[in-house]
């Protein structure tokens, strides 16, 4: 019986990566749902009674907006070179998906024609991500700038205080 008797080959699911991936999603839900409470507690505590604390507070939070865009685009950069190399290795097998590779869902085996598509839409995945982290990172430069064109006031260095040269002084 040929295989195309047999129908396409596949390659079959690894029952302990299907069960790391049911782990793995609850889990980094739970990490983001934590983030969220964390940051949503971080604002609720920032000190705004004064002019000067509202300043101070809004420079905490612009510069922890910019440490999460920094940490993003470091991820985004991670996941284009993993991409880049998925793709290089895949280009050098005979056949996709690789026949070491533990895969949490069944897939069939791509070769040829079919798989040069999957090497091509592997690489666009990676510009696309590598492009992303550049624009992530372009952003969390520009962005603290762009606010304090914006928004001198809560940017500008702080003055000091009318009488601070005559303090024990009095007229």
């Amino acid at each position: 019986m040929s295989e195309a008797e047999a129908g396409p080959a596949v390659h079959k699911a690894d029952p302990a990566a299907r069960r790391k991936l049911l782990l793995l999603a609850p889990a980094g839900i739970a990490v983001l749902l934590g983030l969220a409470w964390w940051f949503n507690g971080y604002l609720d505590t920032l000190p705004v009674e004064s002019a000067q604390q509202m300043r101070a507070s809004t420079r905490d939070v612009v510069g922890q907006f910019v440490h999460a865009l920094y940490g993003s685009a470091v991820l985004l950069g991670l996941l284009a070179v993993y991409w880049f190399q998925l793709g290089r290795r895949i280009a050098a097998a005979p056949q996709y998906p690789l026949p070491q590779m533990r895969l949490f869902h069944d897939m069939r085996i791509l070769r040829g024609a079919a798989k040069r598509r999957q090497v091509f839409r592997t690489r666009i995945s990676a510009a696309v991500a590598l492009a992303a982290a550049l624009a992530l990172l372009c952003t969390a430069v520009m962005l603290p700038r762009r606010i304090a064109s914006q928004y001198p006031i809560v940017f500008q260095p702080e003055a000091p205080a009318a009488n601070s040269g005559a303090a024990g002084h009095t007229p």
